[in-house]
């Protein structure tokens, strides 16, 4: 909360809000919190003070273009639109059309909402990079999160702990699972005593529900409700 006391601290200053969002560089600086937020709160479990940050700064970031005449419904919808795609990306295995689609979408939104386009170029880029640097230093650091887990399609298994692969499993297109967590749609299905990592292509499966196998590609084993 901070940047946000920051800039009402400014505005008091100098006389007015406006005043501060005359600064490109107020811009820069909102942006580069919201989204090393955002990517603190994606890598982090749950919803927490990252969250609440990145929201803050997004808003403050849109509040200030709005009332410098730099956005109008177009580049907010935008913004929104990529929000959504990007969620709906989490929500289902891998990485494609909807997480490209929904990065281009949010990055074209905030570089369209800023006066000077190059200098909002520069921004992004200086944001994404400190996001990444962080962000990779988190993981390294061993931190876990639930949404990069279905991004990757991968949750660390041990054999202690009764996970095998899928060659170990020897499991093949029409045995019958019992589903060991929900599906979301990854999740782990339990056959004989062993637990597999398994994809839904059904959605959204509830825990200790009989499920079939019908395709295996690679690591991943699809199933879908019997």
């Amino acid at each position: 909360m901070f940047l946000i006391n920051f800039v009402y601290a400014k505005a008091e200053e100098t006389g007015s809000l406006e005043s501060i969002f005359s600064k490109d560089y107020v811009f820069s600086i909102l942006l580069i919190a919201a989204i090393v937020t955002a990517v603190f709160e994606v890598l982090t479990p749950g919803f927490g003070i990252f969250g609440i940050i990145s929201i803050a700064s997004f808003s403050a970031f849109f509040w200030g273009a709005i009332k410098m005449g730099n956005t109008n419904i177009f580049e907010i919808s935008l913004f929104v639109i990529g929000l959504l795609l990007l969620g709906f990306e989490i929500m289902i295995p891998g990485f494609g059309v909807a997480g490209v689609s929904g990065i281009i979408a949010v990055s074209a939104g905030l570089v369209l909402s800023m006066r000077d386009i190059y200098f909002a170029l520069f921004s992004l880029a200086l944001a994404l990079v400190i996001a990444l640097v962080l962000g990779y230093g988190l993981v390294k650091r061993g931190i876990k999160s639930e949404a990069i887990n279905r991004l990757r399609l991968f949750k660390e298994s041990s054999s202690d702990k009764g996970y095998v692969s899928v060659k170990a499993a020897e499991v093949s297109p029409g045995d019958v699972l019992i589903t060991k967590t929900p599906l979301k749609p990854t999740g782990y299905a339990i056959l004989g005593d062993r637990k597999i990592e398994v994809v839904s292509n059904t959605g959204f499966i509830g825990k200790d529900e009989s499920v079939v196998v019908v395709k295996i590609s690679g690591a991943r084993v699809y199933v879908e409700n019997i």
